[in-house]
């Protein structure tokens, strides 16, 4: 979308109830031109913290911690029950009990 530098995400990707399939989960995001991100800024104080964000061209990449250091990220599965385990053990989670020495 030309004169759109932003991308805000307003919707919960986290619903109340237990979704039945994966795809309730995403939810699609919606761009909005510059000018309209500003005017909102104007009644909104959390839309105001993000204008000195709008054009600024932000690119990351792991390649450099591959090729100097031979990272290599973990298999998604393994990142989630890596997380997982980690919020059960210090007793994040609702009914999750925490662990220690």
């Amino acid at each position: 979308m030309a004169g759109c530098d932003c991308v805000l995400h307003v919707d919960s990707p986290f619903p109340p109830d237990t979704p039945k399939h994966e795809d309730e989960l995403i939810v699609p995001a919606r761009q909005l031109p510059n000018w309209l991100v500003r005017l909102a800024a104007l009644r909104d104080p959390a839309i105001r913290q993000i204008l000195p964000e709008l054009g600024v061209h932000k690119n990351a990449s792991s390649a450099k911690a591959r090729r100097v250091l031979g990272w290599a990220p973990r298999p998604p599965q393994d990142a989630i029950v890596a997380t997982a385990d980690s919020l059960l053990r210090l007793g994040l989670l609702k009914g999750g009990a925490k662990a220690g020495p």
